[in-house]
């Protein structure tokens, strides 16, 4: 079959199909697919593989698995993502578990990353690497190197730490088994890599010893892929250092790339980087509109002034490169032109985060894993602080407000939406609830390896969340109103947001970037951005203060430590024109940031007088939710619910007696139903608590575990993402427990905290601590504040009057900050209850009404009669 020319093949194919010989046919096929394959003609490979597998059942088992293993291969490299996932869905699925079954996920891993769904990749080597000993040691070098480039990409702590353990792996394998030359080659780059990487792994030393060996092995082996490969990250680790010898490898490196070559596109980002270090904003930019073109696919005006079309970077063949490009330019520009005047520059920055912006919507709609959409949301993040920065520029507050509500919980944002669709009632009972049967099982698998993981454990997960996303792909195409948005969400617009300010009431807007942070002012008349201005790192500013306000004052020097701290924070948060207009107001709603979203506004100090002495304040995860959020239709038949559970069965957990007490007080005030010791159940949660306007929970929380943040009740923990599978109507959920409104920090979403999951379980809105609360303060303050909250104050002002009656009926130590501060208010701050006076005048109003119509009956009865 050697001597067979390929034109021949489809006549032999034709011979062997007339007579019947079938097997002959499909072995002859696989032959014909392999030898174009080898020749890189991909669509010709694929259209024998595909004449293989079509009698593919002629074959052996064996041979039937492997025909569709080539055909995914070929799907791959020809780019056709979607197809070899398909068809290696087909090898995992239809065939018994072998070593290509865990190699299909693995290679599925790396379509889902091409896809840019880096998550959904990550499941899938999990799952192909849940059992390492059932793949051919020769074969695991290369997988683990795929692993390690994809944990590159998503670049967090964890993958860092994952890429430590895989290096080792791949080292430990090469003293049993002699790595092939590309692996040997991928090992030192990935070492290199790994020691350019941020602290604390930076190593400048060690990452150039390896770049360099890398650069010397594939010189040895004649390898202009990878010289060019090995150039450019020398040269990005120089340009790291600010080193002027970078520009010699890119140059070099560039003379030795092909135009297909991936790393020319990358060669010219590093070039623009050279040349943006040394103030050269204009080669800058030339550089990067020319890596921009070697990621698209037809010609663009490389002029530095121009901003390519939508449609055309739709197209592009690495969107994660694209957008860097993008982005990288209106920061150069944003960087070097430090004020207003350059409108033709700042407009140009301006347009490119405009049409990055567009961009990211469309691949956010494309990926389906949570871990995937916050990915892309925390690069959007940073093109967001660019955008507000540009802004600040260009003098356009308005248009700031755009970019900072886009900053802010989206994901929550768009599960809320799709838990409140329309559609969601075409959907059937049965699917809705095999979807949730599975996120239970999902949720409780992560619970058990948040405590305790093995193999066995992990293989089981990630099957699971595999068969999960085929269910949920599948119900896309047949409801996709419910399973998938189809387009980005509208965000609220700064006019509908100024109309529905009531007097008094003013609004502030957080955005804290990596070099710049912002606030947005937001009153009725007006609209003010101002640059947050500070000495030393915000961040380092309010963890600072936090650590102050989070125990109690000792003595003198504590109160004044904290009072200065309080001080230099409140001017930097509060910049001089805002402040000046803010006391001609006494109702404050703040959206804050990162940080911010720990800090308790009300605390901070100004002129010996704490904020909440002069504002009622509640906070809000973005006005775009809050607003969304406020107009879901609850209708819960009963009042109030609360849990305390007091004493616990597991983990030696303190015992609560002053819980028992606040709740049955609470309960008594609103004629609740009060659920103490034995009767306070995960269970009894779970089946009641969906019918109350208000939900009441006096127990232990630890948000502090950031893999799995749980609130206890008698018998079990419930942990936040079991509040994902649940469904509530409240308007108020309190959460007097330790730390409730803290969690996992999501740059560009927010805080994942047990507050966020009643919001996303449908609470209007949630009160929640920040720090270990003090059991005596707080229950005083509860207890105060649903007593103002019956008399139909609002939500904010009840608890900002159980506050001041704390601060006003104490003193010394007993009034600091850490016993009053920790419960905040996030989401909707109107009344729950009508006021009795407003009650009263209803009823005086229907009574003068009826008078009234009583004395003109009267009259009319008199004048008939006379």
């Amino acid at each position: 079959m050697n001597n067979t020319t390929l034109n021949s093949y489809d006549s032999l194919l034709r011979v062997l199909y007339n007579q019947n010989k079938l097997t002959e046919y499909a072995n002859l096929a696989h032959d014909a697919s392999y030898e174009y394959y080898f020749k890189k003609d991909y669509p010709k490979a694929i259209k024998y593989a595909l004449e293989e597998v079509k009698y593919k059942k002629h074959l052996s088992v064996e041979k039937q698995k492997n025909s569709l293993f080539n055909l995914g291969l070929f799907f791959f490299k020809n780019e056709e993502y979607s197809k070899s996932i398909d068809t290696y869905n087909l090898v995992t699925d239809s065939f018994s578990v072998d070593e290509k079954t865990y190699r299909a996920y693995c290679e599925n891993a790396k379509n889902y990353q091409k896809l840019g769904d880096y998550y959904h990749a990550k499941n899938y080597f999990r799952k192909g690497l849940a059992r390492p000993e059932q793949i051919s040691t020769k074969r695991l070098p290369l997988i683990y190197l795929n692993n390690i480039t994809l944990n590159q990409v998503i670049e967090s702590k964890e993958t860092l730490k994952e890429n430590a353990i895989l290096l080792n792996k791949v080292d430990s394998l090469s003293n049993i088994i002699t790595l092939k030359p590309g692996d040997y080659y991928s090992l030192l780059n990935e070492y290199g890599i790994y020691y350019s990487s941020p602290s604390p792994t930076y190593n400048f030393e060690k990452s150039k010893y390896y770049h360099l060996k890398a650069l010397k092995t594939s010189i040895g082996n004649n390898d202009s892929l990878r010289i060019v490969a090995s150039s450019n990250n020398i040269a990005k680790l120089l340009n790291l250092e600010k080193k002027d010898s970078a520009l010699y490898y890119i140059n070099k490196a560039i003379t030795f790339a092909k135009k297909e070559d991936t790393n020319l596109a990358k060669l010219y980002l590093n070039r623009a980087d050279f040349f943006n270090n040394k103030n050269k904003l204009h080669e800058a930019l030339k550089s990067l509109n020319t890596a921009l073109q070697l990621t698209l696919p037809s010609e663009i005006d490389t002029s530095y002034t121009s901003t390519p079309d939508l449609k055309l970077l739709k197209l592009s063949n690495n969107k994660i490169l694209t957008i860097l490009i993008l982005k990288e330019k209106a920061r150069y520009i944003l960087e070097n032109v430090t004020h207003s005047k350059n409108k033709e520059l700042l407009n140009i920055a301006y347009k490119n985060i405009i049409v990055i912006d567009k961009l990211l919507d469309i691949v956010r709609l494309e990926s389906s894993e949570k871990e995937s959409k916050l990915f892309w949301q925390k690069e959007a993040s940073q093109v967001y602080a660019l955008g507000v920065d540009a802004c600040y520029k260009l003098e356009k507050p308005n248009t700031a407000f755009y970019f900072i509500e886009k900053n802010k919980a989206l994901l929550l944002l768009e599960n809320i939406v799709k838990n409140n669709t329309q559609n969601r009632s075409v959907v059937p009972v049965s699917v809705l609830q095999k979807d949730l049967d599975f996120k239970k099982r999902i949720y409780a698998l992560e619970n058990k390896m948040s405590i305790s993981s093995n193999t066995l454990l992990q293989d089981k997960y990630y099957s699971l969340k595999i068969k999960y996303r085929a269910f949920v792909k599948t119900l896309e195409k047949v409801y996709p109103g419910h399973y998938k948005l189809s387009q980005p969400l509208d965000l609220i617009n700064l006019k509908t947001v100024k109309n529905n300010l009531t007097d008094g009431r003013v609004i502030l807007e957080y955005i804290l970037g990596e070099k710049n942070s912002y606030v947005l002012f937001i009153s009725k008349e007006k609209t003010l951005l101002k640059k947050l201005s500070t000495n030393e790192p915000l961040g380092l500013s309010i963890n600072k203060y936090l650590k102050l306000i989070s125990k109690p004052f000792n003595n003198n020097f504590d109160l004044e430590e904290c009072r200065a701290t309080s001080k230099n924070l409140y001017a930097t948060l509060f910049p001089f024109e805002i402040d000046s207009i803010l006391k001609k107001n006494d109702q404050l709603l703040i959206i804050p940031d990162q940080t911010l979203q720990n800090l308790p506004f009300e605390s901070l100090n100004k002129d010996h007088k704490y904020l909440i002495e002069d504002f009622e304040i509640s906070y809000a995860y973005s006005l775009t939710f809050l607003n969304s959020n406020k107009s879901i239709k609850r209708d819960a038949p009963h009042s109030f619910i609360g849990f305390a559970p007091e004493s616990f069965n597991y983990d030696h957990l303190q015992t609560l007696p002053r819980s028992k007490i606040e709740t049955t007080t609470i309960g008594n005030q609103l004629d609740g139903l009060v659920l103490l010791d034995d009767s306070a159940t995960k269970e009894h949660f779970f089946s009641k608590a969906k019918d109350y306007k208000i939900i009441h929970l006096s127990t232990h929380a630890n948000a502090n575990d950031s893999i799995a943040p749980w609130i206890a009740f008698k018998n079990e923990k419930l942990y936040l993402n079991e509040l994902y599978t649940t469904k509530n109507q409240a308007e108020l959920v309190v959460l007097n427990a330790c730390n409730s409104s803290l969690g996992e920090m999501n740059a560009g979403e927010g805080v994942f905290s047990l507050a966020r999951g009643f919001f996303y379980s449908g609470a209007n809105s949630v009160v929640s601590s920040l720090w270990n609360v003090n059991d005596k303060s707080n229950s005083e303050i509860t207890t105060n504040f649903y007593r103002y909250l019956k008399e139909g104050k609002t939500k904010s002002s009840s608890l900002r009057q159980a506050k001041l009656d704390y601060i006003h009926t104490h003193s010394l130590s007993d009034v600091s900050p850490y016993y009053w501060s920790s419960l905040i208010l996030i989401g909707d701050a109107t009344a729950i209850y009508t006021s009795y006076n407003v009650l009263f005048y209803i009823a005086l109003a229907l009574l003068f009404i009826a008078i009234l119509f009583f004395i003109i009956k009267k009259i009319k009865f008199v004048g008939n009669n006379s």
